[in-house]
Order: structure tokens, then sequence, then C-alpha cells
């Protein structure tokens, strides 16, 4: 099984799939302009992530600043309309989060207590993060 490298904002976007409704997450997309239509395929690929998180065994790199794979499949990070280079930058969990709850990487790493370049199970992350 591969290791992923994750930023550590992604986990709190997987935390956000497993308790937000489909609905609501496709709404939150397309009001925050990373989608137009509920067809589009970065829909099928957030949820192929989260099922990552099904597998308690998956194990994830954390990352604080560069891309990860979620990044690399963002529309916005494709249109470069997202700078997720900067890790002091407020972009976590930004499509899920009101903005005046978002958090940087660094921040969202010391909220769930997680240390650049270590790996964790799904299982580590989803009790760090409680879901």
């Amino acid at each position: 099984m591969k290791t992923r490298e994750i930023r550590a904002h992604h986990v709190g976007t997987a935390k956000a799939l497993y308790l937000l409704p489909k609905q609501t997450i496709i709404e939150t997309l397309i009001n925050s302009g990373y989608i137009k239509t509920p067809e589009h395929d970065f829909v099928n690929f957030i949820y192929s992530y989260k099922k990552l998180f099904n597998n308690s065994n998956q194990k994830f790199r954390i990352k604080i600043e560069g891309l990860d794979f979620i990044c690399e499949n963002c529309p916005k990070y494709k249109n470069q309309t997202c700078d997720p280079l900067n890790p002091k930058k407020i972009i976590g969990s930004a499509f899920l989060i009101s903005p005046e709850k978002r958090l940087t990487d660094l921040q969202v790493a010391k909220k769930y207590n997680l240390k650049e370049g270590q790996i964790y199970t799904a299982e580590e992350l989803r009790k760090k993060a409680k879901f």
C-alpha cells in the first residue's frame, strides 16, 4: 500500500467529508467556485479520497507546504486561482469551513497534533481529528 503525502489541512477536509452530507459538500464546492456542476470530476475525486480513510492501515505523510495529491487534482490549483505553496496562507479546509474559522496548514497541524514529515495511519488521523 502506497504512503500518500497529505497537507495538514486535508485532514480537516477528510473530516468534513465524513461529517457533512454529500449534497452539502457539492453545494459548497459550487458556491466556493471550485466546480460549476455537481457532475464535475472533482466530486468523484474527493470521494475516492474519502475512501482512503476507510482503510485503517492506509498511511499518510504529513506535509505543511508544497503540493499533495489532492492539491494536484484541485480545480482552483489547476486554474491557477489558488496558491497552496504558502504554509502561512489561510487555506485549511477552505471550501468547507466558514471564513472566520479557516486555518493555515501550520494551525491545523497544531490543532490535531500532527508533525510534519511523520507518517500516520488513517486510523490515527481519524482519532486525532475525531471523525
